[in-house]
């Protein structure tokens, strides 16, 4: 018989023979062990008894863990269930939507002229191109009205000697031959359609605010067509026959002879006309690369 140590360390045993962990199972061995060597008065087992019990409670603790083993190996895990995805942020709340301003008459005629003068292009600035102009550029002071020194520079001019005089005329049509030069390089720069568009802003300007604001000449811009009546008209003008008339007395006139041409001379213009249309129409699209905007009218007709 086992002593009641002996029996508590082989329950110990039995009981832990499902756990998993090895090292229960020695401290029960431990327990036996000391058991089997214990004197005490109750143990009535020989060392081969106890050996005998250890070895066989051991067998079936072993294999009890390895079963535990196995099953747990066998036992599909559980998927790792992933942190839940952050709250969408909220949208933002739109504040409230700004009033649109309503604008006075006064103010979008403003703001249409502002627009306007983005669009002219400004010419590089141009010396002197005669003798009283290089004249009052040198003796002008920056920061002083005009008023004060214009006087001044109408007696210097009249005082001039001739040679002065010269001199002045000589710096002045060196100034005009720079001018060509900066001003044609100046339009090189910039395209055709640019300078069309500066100068369409020019005359709308001037209509809006009445100031005079110069079309910018660019030799590259294609004149426009001439109608039969233009072409007539000029003839007539360059013929000379109507020196001296009133220009209101003389558009009558014109009006009247042109009513009155026989068909075969009508037909003339009308052939020149028709040329004329076509040169335009080929000059457009070289400076522009692309038809007129009437063309395009008569085909959307």
């Amino acid at each position: 018989m086992l002593s009641s140590i002996g029996r508590s360390a082989i329950r110990r045993v039995v009981a832990g023979a499902s756990q998993p962990s090895t090292t229960r199972v020695f401290q029960s061995v431990w327990h036996l062990q000391a058991a089997g060597v214990s004197k005490s008065t109750d143990n009535a087992l020989s060392r081969t008894q106890v050996s005998f019990e250890f070895r066989r409670f051991l067998a079936a603790a072993t294999k009890a863990t390895r079963a535990s083993k196995t099953s747990a190996e066998s036992k599909p895990k559980t998927p790792v269930k992933k942190a839940k995805d952050k709250a969408a942020a909220k949208p933002k709340t739109k504040g409230r939507p700004k009033k649109k301003k309503i604008l006075t008459p006064e103010e979008k005629a403003k703001r249409e002229v502002q627009k306007l003068k983005a669009l002219v292009l400004s010419p590089p600035k141009l010396k002197p191109t005669s003798a009283w102009k290089v004249l009052f550029s040198e003796l002008s002071v920056p920061g002083q009205a005009v008023s004060v020194y214009a006087k001044n520079v109408a007696e210097k001019y009249k005082s001039l000697s001739p040679g002065e005089l010269e001199a002045y005329n000589h710096t002045a049509n060196q100034n005009k031959e720079a001018n060509e030069v900066a001003f044609k390089q100046w339009i090189q720069s910039h395209t055709p359609e640019q300078i069309r568009v500066a100068n369409n802003a020019r005359m709308l300007l001037k209509k809006r605010t009445g100031k005079s604001y110069p079309l910018i000449p660019d030799d590259r811009i294609p004149k426009k067509a001439r109608t039969e009546h233009a072409l007539f008209t000029q003839d007539r003008w360059a013929s000379g026959d109507l020196k001296g008339i009133k220009f209101s007395e003389a558009s009558r006139i014109l009006r009247d002879e042109y009513l009155a041409l026989p068909e075969s001379e009508r037909k003339v213009y009308k052939d020149r006309a028709e040329a004329d249309k076509e040169r335009y129409i080929q000059e457009f699209r070289a400076a522009f690369h692309r038809d007129p905007p009437y063309l395009h009218k008569q085909a959307t007709a």
